[in-house]
């Protein structure tokens, strides 16, 4: 429910992280802050609280590997690089789910191939991600 509610104010952070990871490490710390809000006459102040960690903690996770990936060393060039938003959330999309084609960032952004393809390519260019097949069929990975 709390997902929907984001979702619908405009914060829509599938694309980034789901809430279930954080949730689901520690099953107990859950259900006893959920729990509260019985125990409180339907005072919800406490599952807010364990809420709104779950939800920081999980964006800064997702910061730390962004920044991790940027730092790695495996660049031709010491210079770390520079991703735009754009292009973290592409690299994301990839480490969640695997691979990312182009149809996905025209869905996910709502922009043409081409914009979507100047992207990936600069990706590749950074050699951030690399291309797999040809063609219409053509994916990207991390590199």
């Amino acid at each position: 429910m709390a997902a929907l509610i984001l979702y619908l104010s405009g914060f829509d952070h599938r694309r980034l992280f789901a809430f279930d990871d954080f949730y689901e490490r520690d099953r107990q710390a859950y259900y006893s802050a959920l729990k509260t809000v019985q125990e409180n006459d339907g005072d919800i102040t406490q599952w807010l609280e364990y809420f709104t960690t779950g939800v920081a903690i999980s964006v800064n996770e997702v910061k730390e590997a962004i920044l991790k990936l940027g730092s790695k060393k495996k660049h031709s060039s010491k210079t770390p690089i520079s991703l735009t938003e754009n292009q973290m959330i592409i690299v994301e999309f990839i480490n969640t789910h695997g691979k990312v084609t182009n149809k996905d960032m025209q869905t996910l952004f709502k922009i043409s191939a081409q914009a979507v393809h100047k992207e990936l390519t600069k990706l590749v260019k950074l050699k951030v991600i690399r291309p797999i097949g040809a063609g219409r069929s053509v994916y990207y990975v991390l590199k």
